[in-house]
């Protein structure tokens, strides 16, 4: 990657003072593009990597959720400049979403105007909590306690 002073230096080129002054606009275009060339060329940095798309989740089976979040991190990290906001990630991830899982999200997506009045469109953490306590595994310890709580004694009449 270039250091600043040399991206000044090309700059500078492109701008002689020696030759005659011209049109400022066609200055400024041409410092312009000199800058957008010199800050997206690499050199010989290393090479870019390539993250697979996440995997498409359809809510049938919790266990898969995780691995589904780890591809959806992994993109995000790839591309920061892409998601930096959470309304981005959220949307991204719910591209990759099928089955019950987008049928869950549909209705609010369809609907314009309760995008106002939902949290998780615009909060990723809270987009997260929605689909997890919907499609993640549940906690074998809480479910059974719950069971347990739920028995009754059949009367042996």
């Amino acid at each position: 990657m270039e250091t600043g002073n040399a991206s000044l230096a090309k700059i500078a080129k492109v701008i002689d003072p020696a030759e005659p002054p011209e049109d400022p606009l066609i200055a400024l275009a041409r410092a312009v593009h000199a800058l957008v060339w010199s800050s997206s060329c690499t050199g010989d940095s290393a090479p870019k990597t390539k993250v697979h798309e996440p995997d498409t989740f359809d809510g049938s089976d919790p266990e898969k959720l995780h691995k589904f979040l780890v591809q959806c991190e992994l993109n995000f990290q790839d591309h920061p400049h892409t998601f930096r906001s959470d309304r981005a990630k959220v949307t991204f991830t719910q591209s990759y979403l099928k089955g019950m899982a987008l049928a869950w999200f549909e209705p609010d997506l369809l609907n314009p105007d309760n995008y106002d009045h939902l949290l998780w469109m615009d909060n990723y953490h809270e987009f997260l909590q929605e689909l997890t306590a919907n499609f993640g595994p549940h906690d074998a310890i809480v479910d059974a306690i719950q069971q347990l709580k739920n028995l009754t004694m059949k009367d042996g009449s």
